[in-house]
């Protein structure tokens, strides 16, 4: 039977080829556009789920108003993390993370870096980047340490073996290679070259004012906190540690100052504030796109099914 039926539709296929290939061509083509769509949301969707942690990373972010200036960005003090793991055992691990761009010069070999990391000894514990070369609890904790990528480890090095070798930044600071990583993954919310010890730059890492913002603060919670649990104590931790100067600031008529946390695993497609790390995407256009591919398979399904049914009544 199967055999029979197999044959009357290859019969008539051939008979009618071109109103056939007219037809599964509109099919195929629905599909295959609407496949690429998904296949791009799922990316979106995907950004930053590959660290071990990532359903326990956490941002820390600030906003409120100064003045007539109205805040709301990634940027926090140095010693906010710090003191986060002093009063919350909820808070398991916290990294500082500074964005920059500096000339870097090894021998004669210069070149301005745009993808330049400075962060914690802790950065490669908070997030699971993969190392090629190096002991990811021990890399960054020397104050001259350094990690570059295998791009950046070629373009200084050549065919040298860059571990041990000593990279110049900005003509003054010297960071040895302490490993080497693969590049950083497409679906990541922030992209370098290199991870370099924020214990070379005293000036920052040491800076105790509180109301001195200069970096992003990521946070591990102890498995199966919820995040928000830790956001409602902020208010009562920004009365107890800031400064009477910082207080006098943050309690005058109009000004307010206020932390909140972000899931790392939502920052790409819902955060929008300022100094973010890169550009992110968005979700409005995300959820657009979703229905752009189910419109497009629903109109060539459609369309398959009254040819097909068009041309039935001739057999």
């Amino acid at each position: 039977m199967f055999k029979s039926h197999l044959k009357i539709a290859l019969r008539h296929l051939i008979k009618r080829r071109g109103f056939a290939f007219i037809n599964i061509a509109g099919l195929a083509v629905g599909m295959a556009c609407s496949l690429l769509i998904l296949l791009w949301v799922w990316e979106e969707y995907s950004y930053d789920r590959f660290h071990e942690k990532a359903d326990r990373i956490v941002r820390v972010c600030a906003r409120g108003r100064i003045g007539d200036t109205v805040i709301d960005q990634t940027s926090t003090c140095a010693p906010l993390p710090g003191t986060l793991m002093m009063d919350y055992p909820e808070v398991e691990q916290a990294v500082r993370i500074l964005r920059g761009n500096a000339p870097v010069q090894y021998g004669d070999r210069v070149f301005v870096e745009s993808g330049m990391l400075i962060a914690d000894s802790t950065f490669f514990d908070v997030f699971s980047f993969p190392l090629l070369r190096g002991d990811r609890r021990t890399v960054l904790s020397a104050p001259d340490a350094c990690v570059i990528t295998q791009t950046m480890a070629r373009k200084y090095f050549g065919d040298e073996d860059p571990i041990n070798k000593v990279l110049t930044v900005a003509g003054y600071y010297r960071f040895r290679v302490t490993g080497i990583m693969k590049e950083v993954p497409a679906n990541s919310h922030v992209h370098f070259n290199g991870v370099f010890s924020l214990a070379s730059v005293r000036e920052m890492s040491a800076n105790d004012a509180w109301m001195s913002n200069s970096f992003a603060t990521y946070l591990v919670l102890r498995e199966g906190f919820p995040y928000r649990s830790l956001e409602a104590k902020f208010p009562d931790f920004i009365r107890r540690h800031f400064g009477p100067d910082e207080s006098k600031i943050i309690s005058a008529a109009g000004n307010k100052w206020e932390y909140y946390l972000q899931p790392l695993t939502s920052i790409h497609l819902d955060s929008h504030v300022t100094s973010e790390l890169e550009p992110n995407g968005n979700r409005t256009y995300v959820t657009f796109f979703i229905l752009i591919a189910a419109f497009i398979l629903c109109i060539a399904s459609v369309n398959f099914m009254n040819l097909a049914t068009a041309k039935s009544s001739l057999r």
